[in-house]
Parts: structure tokens; sequence; C-alpha cells
């Protein structure tokens, strides 16, 4: 026979603590209980890429309800009743026009005109979200990408080159992301600054997290019934199984002992959306910022047969087939993420996509125009109910702080006012 269990449990074991997913423990115990239960907790996590898409391989088609997705956005045919698909909404937060990168991307989650030093940025909505929601779970946020800009200063000159390579900002503050996905297995699952066995030691025994926290595990299964046993059991592998994927796949190792990120974009991604789920999973951020590159990033695709670098050898100077090629790819990403969080479920027995919100876009419409109108924007899930998806929203005249506006309220977070001005959210987005 089980026994209730805190939400907050972990198991723990030689300076080790590693979160829970929600067990059937951890719910009220009887119908009336459950029925009086506070909501499950809803997630949100923003997905984005650099530097628009070609827009004729996006272009989705047909009406509201009857609708097509385009070209480069065939990866996410599975998923299209989980889809809200957005047309024809401007990035229309930097208004002086002074720069194109540096205005595009610091706009992109803040809505409001770019200062020229970073103590005058206003606060990013993921944020927003964070301060209201993140006293509820041990990490505020997850600030979270695959490489760290090594610019030029004197590009785009006037500009802080902090304000070009951070989405996530609060008050003046630049939240730098993550881009070593062991870093941020350490800091998620791995052992802190407590007396025990390290997360350098662990790996120089060939050592994995569960391996520490086994006795403790074993005590709990005695405690839970056959299918939190099941669920215990499949998720321990799963932690195992990704840490030593991240380990296996790493370029280097810093002077801490510590692997660095893995040399292949790919893996990078893959490890750090297999980390975002897992975080979810076990409650311990609602809110996360994914930055797939930067908005002047250098990066190839060889594996699509596209060898240039993607700032300019593709989106300025070859913005045809190989543009939407690195379009659709980038999409597959986010039906990797998506298709894990549907596949992954809480206690309750919910699919984390029924109470996450995904927001995957772009801070452009189009890169070799640097054009911030019609931004590409997919957001995905339901956010526990607060968006009916499955629909083509073609909202011409308005701008991304109405999406974000909306995305608060979807949140839990009634602000009125957002960016430059925005007051009203997105029409029809959010349910009423």
């Amino acid at each position: 026979m089980s026994h209730r269990l805190r939400r907050r449990t972990f198991l723990a074991g030689a300076g080790t603590l590693l979160g829970l997913p929600l067990l059937e423990a951890m719910l009220p115990g009887s119908r009336d209980a459950r029925a009086d239960a506070p909501a499950r907790p809803r997630r949100l996590m923003t997905f984005h890429f650099p530097i628009g898409v070609n827009r004729a391989a996006w272009k989705p088609t047909g009406t509201e309800h009857a609708w097509q997705l385009g070209a480069s956005q065939a990866p996410l045919a599975p998923f299209k009743d989980d889809l809200c698909v957005v047309t024809r909404v401007d990035n229309n937060g930097d208004t002086s026009g002074r720069s194109v990168h540096t205005g595009r991307i610091a706009t992109f989650l803040t809505a409001a005109d770019v200062p020229l030093g970073i103590k005058a940025m206003t606060t990013s909505a993921d944020q927003v979200v964070a301060a209201a929601l993140g006293f509820k779970t041990p990490f505020r946020s997850l600030e979270l990408g695959t490489s760290i800009l090594h610019e030029n200063p004197n590009d785009e000159p006037g500009y802080d080159p902090v304000l070009k390579d951070h989405l996530s900002w609060a008050k003046g503050t630049p939240l730098p992301k993550e881009i070593n996905p062991s870093a941020l297995f350490d800091r998620l699952f791995g052992s802190g600054p407590t007396a025990g066995v390290t997360a350098e030691q662990r790996r120089a025994m060939k050592r994995s997290v569960v391996d520490y926290v086994r006795a403790d595990a074993l005590r709990l299964k005695n405690r839970l019934g056959k299918k939190d046993n099941a669920k215990l059991d499949e998720y321990l592998t799963g932690v195992r199984e990704l840490e030593m994927r991240i380990n296996a796949t790493a370029l280097s190792c810093s002077n801490d002992g510590r692997p660095g990120p893995p040399a292949d974009v790919r893996d990078r991604v893959k490890q750090m959306l297999d980390l975002s789920v897992l975080a979810f999973r076990c409650d311990l951020t609602r809110v996360i910022t994914f930055g797939y590159e930067h908005t002047v990033t250098h990066q190839a695709h060889p594996w699509l047969g596209v060898n240039e670098t993607y700032h300019i050898g593709i989106t300025h100077n070859q913005p045809g087939a190989p543009y939407a090629a690195v379009n659709k790819w980038i999409v597959s990403q986010l039906a990797y993420l998506l298709d894990r969080l549907k596949t992954t479920t809480d206690g309750s027995g919910a699919s984390l996509l029924d109470d996450t919100i995904v927001y995957f876009a772009s801070e452009m419409g189009e890169g070799s125009s640097h054009d911030p109108k019609n931004l590409p924007i997919v957001i995905a899930g339901r956010g526990g109910g607060a968006i009916t998806p499955g629909r083509l929203l073609d909202r011409p005249g308005y701008g991304n702080g109405n999406v974000l506006i909306s995305l608060m309220h979807a949140m839990g977070v009634p602000v009125t006012s957002f960016g430059n001005g925005f007051t009203k959210p997105l029409p029809g987005l959010v349910n009423a």
C-alpha cells in the first residue's frame, strides 16, 4: 500500500539531490480530495531561433480551422492539433530603427525600445512570469542556449554588444544562458556544495547520480504502489541514460573536470531539450527560455548539405532552398521537443504538453532584409486549458507585445500593459 508523499520529495545520497516526477502518491487520496486539489502547474518554454525564415517555404495556408502547414513546417504534421500558427504579427518593439540585429533580438521578449546601454532594458516576458511563479519551484527560471556570441563590439556601434546575446532580462540585468548540457545536468540533478561526492569525482569514478541515490530510492519504493514503482524505475533509467549520453558526447574537459559542450550542435540541442523536459517533469522550474544559436550565428549545417555559415552565407547570400532547409531542420527540433512533452505524463495521467505552452518564434520575419514584419510564430500546447490549439491565426496589425501579453495571461499573470504601450492580448489566442 502506498503512502502520501510531499510534492517536493527528493532522493538523496552522498551530497546528491535528485528531484522526482509527479507520482500518484503525491496526489490527494480520495476522489473528492482530488477534485478539490490545486490545478496542475502550467509551464512556459520559449524556443527562439535566429534570423527569420524563407517566407515562401514557411507560409501556411487556409483559414482558422481549415488550414495546412507550410513546407518548412512539415515536421510538425503529427502535432498539428496541438498548435496555433500565427501569421502577420510584427516585431515592433524597436521603433528607433537605428539597429537591425541588436534592435530585433533585444525586443524579442521585451517588446520595448532598445536603449544604447543595458541598464535601461526592461524586464522580458519570461521573467515577468518567473517573478510571479518562481517561488513555487527550486529554480525560478532556466536560460539555455547552444552558443555564446563573440562579436566585434564595433558592429552596430553605440549599442552595448551584450544586448545582442541575451533573450532574458530583469530590470536592466541580462540573464546569461547556459550552453553546456553537463553543467546544466549538474545544476539540476547533480551534487551541490554539500559534503559528499562532487560531480567531478562522480564522473572520474564513472558513476551516475542514480548510483548515489539508489539506497534512498529502494526505501521509497517500499512505500509506493505498483504504478508509481514502474514510473520511478522508468524515470531513474531515463536520468541515467541522459547523463551517460551527455558525458559520452562531451567535446572536452574544463579545468574543474566538467565535460564541455558537445562538438556537434545537434547533440547540444537534443540534450538541452531533454533536460528541459526533465526539469518540467520534476517541477524544478516552470519557465525555460532556450535559444538556438544567436542572431548573427556562424553555425553551418553540413548534415543538410549546407556548408556555409547561417547568418551571412545562407540568410543573406542563399535565401532560397538552403535557407528553407535549415528552417525545416530547426522546426524538426521543435517537433522533437513536442514529442517528448506529449509522451511524458505526470501523476495525474495528463501529458506535459497539456499543461505547457511552447512559444517558438524568431526575432525577424526574413533575414536578408532584416525585416521585422510577419514573424514566424508557432505556439504549441494547451497551457492547462488556457489555449485551444489546432488553429491558424492571421492577425495583421498586431505586434509581438500583444502575443507576449497573451502568453502571460495564459500563465495566470494578469498584466495590463507591456513593452511599447501594448495593452491588449492577441485576439483569440487565449480562451476568455
